[in-house]
């Protein structure tokens, strides 16, 4: 029994190390690019909004981590000797407040960007946001078949 354990909590530490070595090395820090630069903003409202950037990134990286550390432990339950499918159903869950959390944060940003933004400014965000797509967004839904009855087929040449 100890040997089993011993094997797993090996295993294990190999799958987490092998992980954390596998990530991509990070770069030095780049500097943030202007954001929106369709919107035309002002220096003050560019100063603002990477400030809010900054401030959902730093909101946001405790969540990845916990992403990541779910991930890890779900790799972990799929994979076992013995499946636990209530084990699976709960780490599945709790993934599942963490991405809607990441979402509710992002939504709130945009709307707290939103409000910086004169009228005009407003509505070329605004159809940014309607056109933009992403995972989990459908693609726009495609033109509507024509009503009526289908004109006739032109006869087809014979050799």
């Amino acid at each position: 029994m100890q040997r089993k354990t011993l094997i797993f909590v090996t295993l294990s530490l190999c799958l987490i190390t092998g992980g954390l070595l596998a990530q991509p090395q990070s770069r030095a820090p780049q500097p943030m690019p202007a954001p929106m630069p369709m919107l035309d903003l002002t220096e003050e409202q560019q100063a603002k909004i990477q400030t809010l950037r900054l401030q959902l990134e730093k909101d946001l990286l405790p969540l990845h981590s916990k992403l990541q550390a779910f991930d890890t432990d779900l790799r972990m339950a799929t994979t076992a000797d013995k499946f636990d499918e209530s084990k699976v159903k709960s780490i599945v869950e709790q993934m599942q407040k963490v991405h809607a959390e990441i979402q509710m944060k992002e939504i709130l940003h945009g709307q707290t960007v939103r409000s910086l933004l004169t009228p005009s400014q407003r509505e070329k965000f605004d159809l940014r946001i309607l056109n933009e797509r992403g995972p989990g967004r459908p693609a726009p839904p495609a033109a509507a078949p024509p009503v009526g009855p289908k004109p006739p087929m032109p006869p087809r040449e014979q050799n």
